[in-house]
């Protein structure tokens, strides 16, 4: 579970991983080659005003 403060932090963290050298060269290859994409479901939590998410 990753939690962000909101999408523009989200989308910096995001291009900051997966644009990054290292992760296009080395470590994303490997990862996709151990999943089945057609099958991966994404979900996104949004967290209610009591939730401990928040």
């Amino acid at each position: 579970m990753r939690r962000f403060e909101d999408e523009d932090q989200s989308r910096k963290l995001y291009e900051a991983v997966y644009q990054h050298d290292r992760w296009e060269n080395e470590i994303g290859p490997v990862v996709h080659g151990l999943l089945i994409s057609e099958k991966t479901v994404v979900t996104r939590v949004v967290p209610t005003p009591a939730s401990p998410l928040r």
